[in-house]
């Protein structure tokens, strides 16, 4: 999920914590995941800053592609999930600023 800051795009919830609680942030654009042991490729997080930087720097803007940044999100996600596999589980949350956001704005990554 993109959220305002430095940037946050991943966190981490125990699996009894359930939505709307998102967990603790473990990644974001300034310094990619905070733990080496998910093994997230740097073209990986550099494509998630991209993305969440697009969000904090044009998601107020009239024109803002929502589709497309929704589908570019729950991209990287399945890309997440392949990586994670079995280990985590990953949703994808659209953010609250969408104009077509609603209660069913989670999507689990299989």
């Amino acid at each position: 999920m993109a959220d305002f800051g430095w940037g946050p795009y991943a966190w981490l919830r125990e699996a009894d914590e359930l939505p709307p609680y998102v967990g603790l942030n473990i990644a974001n654009a300034k310094t990619g995941f905070y733990d080496k042991e998910f093994g997230i490729l740097k073209i990986l997080e550099k494509e998630f800053s991209t993305w969440v930087n697009d969000f904090e720097n044009y998601c107020g803007k009239k024109d803002f592609n929502w589709k497309k940044f929704n589908d570019v999100g729950l991209s990287l996600s399945e890309k997440l999930k392949i990586i994670v596999g079995k280990k985590y589980n990953v949703e994808y949350h659209k953010p609250m600023e969408d104009p077509n956001y609603n209660n069913n704005s989670i999507i689990i990554v299989e």
